[in-house]
């Protein structure tokens, strides 16, 4: 499980970032998985798609 926030810049290099926190404490998943991660991008689909891979290389079908 993780906690995130997306939050969107005025700005033209990789305005939308998204901040997840991990709130996996007592799972053998954790000893996988970052504790924090910050993915960014041009667009939001960008961004889901780099969040999608993430979790596929951890094995997570998201």
């Amino acid at each position: 499980m993780y906690s995130g926030r997306i939050t969107i810049y005025d700005r033209q290099l990789k305005p939308v970032v998204l901040k997840l926190k991990s709130e996996i404490y007592d799972s053998f998943i954790a000893i996988n998985m970052d504790d924090s991660i910050e993915f960014s991008g041009k667009t939001i689909t960008e961004v889901y798609q780099k969040l999608n891979a993430w979790f596929r290389s951890k094995g997570v079908v998201f």
